[in-house]
């Protein structure tokens, strides 16, 4: 993943030959602020593109007896999309747990602020759910929300290439970065 988040970095070049401004990347997770140096220090030693991380906290809150994830990816989306309203966002996550409802819900909401959701399957404990997603997707990109879903990062390397999101580049060091790890 970390070569396809570089490959999305690095963008597409234009007709000059130049590639554009590099985008900012924000880390959204449900994951507590007590992982935060490991966090920050795997993404460093994997090469993924810097970035802040949004974490939550554990524990009780006004509501629940522990942090709800929804609300916090949720309220991160809104933060995200006031104060860049005219950045579109790319949406990653997995479909382990919320990830594409949560997803789904904010494109609806700001269609504008969204140019792509990908969905990685998270494993075989959720084949059902990935499958089910992966034929709703038609669906959702009639409805105009940017929808995939992919196996690996190969697989979403290949979409990002289709929708010109990243260069050719990048499904050869996606590939090589996951022949050196498998």
């Amino acid at each position: 993943m970390a070569s396809l988040y570089r490959g999305l970095q690095r963008g597409v070049r234009n007709k000059r030959g130049k590639y554009p401004p590099a985008p900012g990347f924000f880390y959204v997770s449900t994951g507590t602020w007590a992982f935060y140096e490991m966090l920050t220090q795997f993404l460093q030693l994997r090469g993924y593109p810097r970035g802040p991380l949004f974490l939550t906290d554990w524990g009780p809150s006004e509501r629940y007896i522990r942090r709800s994830g929804i609300e916090h990816k949720n309220l991160a989306l809104t933060r995200l999309r006031e104060g860049y309203p005219n950045t579109p966002l790319v949406l990653i996550g997995d479909s382990g747990q919320n990830d594409p409802d949560i997803y789904l819900n904010f494109a609806r909401a700001n269609p504008e602020s969204v140019k792509w959701i990908l969905i990685l399957r998270a494993g075989d404990g959720v084949a059902e759910r990935t499958d089910e997603l992966r034929q709703l997707a038609p669906s959702y990109r009639a409805e105009g929300i940017p929808f995939y879903i992919a196996d690996d990062a190969l697989e979403a390397a290949e979409i990002a290439a289709e929708l010109d999101l990243c260069d050719t580049a990048t499904l050869e060091e996606v590939e090589t970065e996951m022949g050196a790890i498998f």
